[in-house]
């Protein structure tokens, strides 16, 4: 009896220690499993995390952190309650400058200079300027292992400007490991006597809900979005699962209000361009007719002009001018914000391009009793970019720069080669009020004013400095602002360089018609637009037609064919982009060459279906001359002899 009593302890001895070798071998399994799932889960979540608020983060920094700091903040801290793992949230630069540190001490903001922080890892600068998404593991000081991630952010366009940089740490993950390893020891405690049925019992009981688990949170981290089930295990892997659902939802929700947000937003920026693609409709036609006619007055066409009555034209055309070019910041502005300018690169001589502005401004500035004068250094090579919008940099620059300089002082806009040989440096220097050091980098920003008081010497929307940045932004090439030796300011920027051959010259004109006078069709819905059109060009020689309707144009052309169709894109009865293809494909139209002129800035779509020149509204009679003219096949003749480019 105590024999067998020996042999079933010795037995049981001998179970009870395979059985705990058993459990705790699972157990072990269990812990390493379990925490091979939660790493994985929170590195997943941490991914899914950085894609899903980066865009929020950024968009979040760029409306509030100038005009309020606090907002943002709360913002970032309600972001960071989200994750429960997030140890802190940088907000970089492309090039490494840091915008913004959770770390960083409210107190910063508050300062008149911003402090300039730079990332000193020098693979983190790096990842800061990758396009797609960095992770890496590593360790802190005082912390122990972490996750960083860098998650880069475009805007609607495509331009790069930040990137988030999110460090987790795994914290919470070790003390979900420490108590999972404390179970398994009371487990081990408990089974020591418990057979085999007891053992598959309890090997039910936990590998299968963490089988479970593990399965529904690798089907969320493919990307299924669908909640996890809840885990009814009543322990920590119920508690486990219920709070990876209560996170997924809260993703879930704060996803959902992005997504209606944006749409939202898609909604407001299509009515807005439709309303100021309206506005401009409305506005830069009729603008249009009164310049026009106020040249024909001060022209003395319409009859003699006093010299009373010519200073109160000059006044007229001067802020019909003034109107028009705020009309066309503002919707240049939209476009861009909505990403919708595309920009043409094509080889072009700058120092050509320059003499053309400076031109172009010089009544503007003896008028201001201001002297411009432009300095082009020897051997200058083309460059290549889109060059109406270089030119709309170069007005913006140079009339921002009149602006802000006093009577008596001089405005310089020049080109030389830069130090770097693939480049072509270009100034606008001024001697006006300067620019103080702490706002340089803010007269960029949109509707931004150095003196924003309702009695403000200098007048503009603060709209031309941002259109400057953003079309260089698209060049890849950094503007800079300097203050000038002696009082003023210096802005540049450089382009790249390139060897081609270009045409020579800097203005020029074209030759009236010869012989017998070029009939000439034009289709416009405006009447006042077009007894313009019709007296600008029958003083030159042509002869003008004219058409108020798609229907009528397109019968008067198949009756008599003209020389050269003027045609508008918007037209009552019909688009102008179908009604040019229409004539592009009837028998009689189909080699007449059409120049669109319109407000509508649709000029890749005209050019595809096939007009020769497109102008946009409102214009200068001389340019609408010079393109009928070339249009026409004239040949041109120099205006100003001995320019060079």
């Amino acid at each position: 009896m105590n024999f067998r009593r020996s042999i079933r302890t010795r037995f049981a001895l001998i179970l009870s220690s395979l059985m705990a070798a058993l459990v705790i071998l699972i157990g072990s399994i269990l812990i390493a499993v379990r925490a091979r799932d939660q790493r994985l889960l929170l590195e997943t979540n941490a991914r899914g995390f950085a894609e899903t608020t980066k865009r929020q983060l950024c968009e979040i920094w760029k409306l509030y952190y100038w005009s309020g700091s606090y907002k943002f903040r709360e913002q970032v801290r309600q972001t960071q309650a989200l994750n429960q793992d997030l140890h802190r949230i940088l907000i970089l630069s492309v090039s490494g400058e840091v915008h913004y540190d959770s770390f960083e001490s409210p107190e910063l903001t508050l300062r008149a200079e911003r402090v300039k922080r730079r990332l000193e890892d020098p693979e983190l600068v790096r990842a800061a300027a990758l396009p797609t998404m960095w992770v890496k593991t590593t360790e802190i000081p005082g912390r122990g292992e972490a996750l960083f991630i860098v998650a880069p952010f475009f805007e609607e366009w495509g331009r790069h400007p930040y990137s988030v940089l999110y460090v987790f740490t795994y914290e919470k993950l070790h003390e979900r490991v420490r108590e999972s390893v404390r179970s398994t020891l009371l487990l081990t405690l408990l089974a020591v006597g418990v057979v085999a049925a007891v053992s598959s019992y309890m090997a039910r009981k936990v590998v299968g809900p963490i089988l479970r688990l593990t399965g529904e949170v690798r089907k969320f981290s493919e990307g299924s979005g669908e909640a996890v089930k809840l885990v009814a295990t009543g322990d920590e892997i119920e508690e486990l699962s219920r709070t990876f659902n209560e996170m997924t939802e809260r993703i879930r929700t704060q996803v959902e209000k992005l997504e209606q947000a944006n749409k939202e937003l898609a909604t407001l920026d299509r009515m807005k361009t439709d309303l100021l693609a309206n506005v401009s409709h409305e506005l830069r036609t009729p603008l249009a007719a009164i310049r026009g006619y106020v040249e024909f007055l001060l022209e003395g066409r319409l009859g003699p002009v006093n010299d009373q009555q010519r200073k109160a034209l000059d006044v007229s055309l001067r802020n019909a001018d003034r109107l028009t070019k705020t009309i066309n910041m503002l919707l240049d502005f939209s476009r861009m914000e909505l990403g919708r300018v595309t920009i043409r690169p094509a080889p072009f001589q700058v120092g050509r391009l320059i003499a053309q502005v400076v031109s172009g401004i010089e009544k503007e500035a003896e008028r201001r009793k201001v002297r411009l004068t432009m300095r082009l250094e020897p051997e200058l090579r083309a460059v290549e970019a889109d060059r109406d919008r270089i030119t709309q940099v170069l007005e913006n620059l140079v009339t921002n720069a009149l602006k802000f300089t006093p009577e008596g002082g001089w405005v310089e806009v020049g080109a030389r080669p830069s130090s770097n040989t693939n480049k072509v440096e270009i100034w606008v220097s001024d001697t006006g009020v300067g620019i103080p050091l702490e706002q340089r980098q803010r007269v960029f920003e949109k509707f931004f004013q150095l003196d924003a008081t309702p009695t403000r010497k200098f007048g503009g929307i603060g709209l031309g400095l941002a259109i400057v940045k953003s079309i260089l932004d698209a060049h890849n090439s950094e503007i800079e602002v300097d203050e000038r030796v002696g009082g003023g300011t210096v802005f540049r920027f450089s382009l790249t360089a390139v060897h081609v051959t270009t045409e020579s010259g800097i203005f020029y004109g074209f030759l009236p018609v010869e012989n017998a006078a070029a009939e000439i069709l034009a289709i416009d819905d405006d009447e006042d637009f077009l007894a313009l059109i019709k007296d600008t060009l029958s003083s030159h020689g042509y002869a003008v037609r004219v058409a108020t309707t798609a229907g009528d144009g397109l019968a008067m052309a198949k009756e008599r064919t003209p020389r050269l169709i003027l045609l508008d894109i918007r037209l009552p009865d019909r688009d102008g982009l179908d009604l040019l293809y229409a004539l592009k494909h009837e028998s009689a139209t189909k080699d007449v060459p059409i120049l669109i002129v319109s407000v509508v800035d649709e000029r890749i779509e005209g050019k595809r279906l096939g007009a020769v020149e497109y102008l946009v509204k409102p214009i200068d009679r001389a340019k609408l001359i010079e393109a009928a003219s070339r249009a026409l096949g004239k040949k041109p003749i120099e205006r100003m002899k001995g320019a060079t480019a």
